[in-house]
């Protein structure tokens, strides 16, 4: 498998393909990874799990948007305990660190890939819930404790299918995300097309909030956030 540039960096969709059966909904993934995917969520139905997908394919201009809203103040921004963070007096440097944490800068995402998504248990959602994607609804009391129970064991086990969790959490860098799965086969042949230099030449040509902070910063945010 090899991916080219405008694949790594979100720019070319034509390879992916579109996920049956995912509830109306348009969801894209790399071939590759699909197959790995209808097999796990075989393997979830046969535990009584409704594995459904909240977000995959994500395109560099979509993740663009996503950030320019942030940057903007036209979209929340999140702390670790999921509080709005009031950035109304924050220099470009403090916004971008503290976006950053839930959200990648656009050409650092690994949802441009087709190999990444985020899954929740579909069987499990209360009846007129709208899903969040926030740690709550994935602890020991959320809605979706046995299918991290199950993603947990068959990860521990080797047996996911080829999918792991990339975003482990920790004091610096991106915040943990346990929806967040990644199809390990897919997502390296990506990574390794993938370049400091690439992301930057690229954000450098593009209307990005924020710009002069990102590229004087880059090495730092490429270092905390990417690596």
């Amino acid at each position: 498998m090899r991916a080219s540039v405008e694949q790594v960096l979100g720019l070319d969709e034509s390879g992916l393909v579109v996920v049956p059966e995912c509830g109306g909904a348009l969801r894209r993934l790399h071939p590759i990874a699909l197959k790995s995917f209808i097999a796990l969520r075989h393997r979830f139905a046969d535990h009584g799990v409704q594995l459904a997908i909240a977000s995959s394919y994500r395109s560099f201009d979509q993740q663009l948007a996503i950030w320019n809203e942030k940057m903007r103040g036209e979209r929340a921004v999140l702390d670790d305990q999921l509080q709005v963070v009031d950035l109304s007096g924050a220099s470009d440097v403090e916004k971008l660190l503290s976006i950053l944490r839930w959200t990648a800068l656009p050409g650092c995402s690994r949802h441009h890939w087709g190999s990444d998504l985020d899954v929740y248990d579909l069987s499990s959602l209360p009846n007129g819930y709208r899903l969040q994607l926030v740690p709550d609804e994935y602890s020991s009391s959320g809605p979706f404790a046995r299918l991290v129970k199950l993603l947990d064991d068959w990860m521990a086990e080797g047996v996911c299918e080829g999918f792991v969790r990339p975003y482990v959490g920790g004091l610096d860098g991106v915040a943990f995300e346990p929806w967040h799965i990644s199809h390990v086969l897919t997502a390296d042949a990506h990574r390794q097309v993938l370049s400091a230099d690439l992301v930057k030449n690229q954000l450098a040509r593009v209307d990005i909030a924020g710009k002069k902070a990102i590229l004087d910063n880059f090495e730092e945010i490429w270092r905390r956030f990417v690596v």
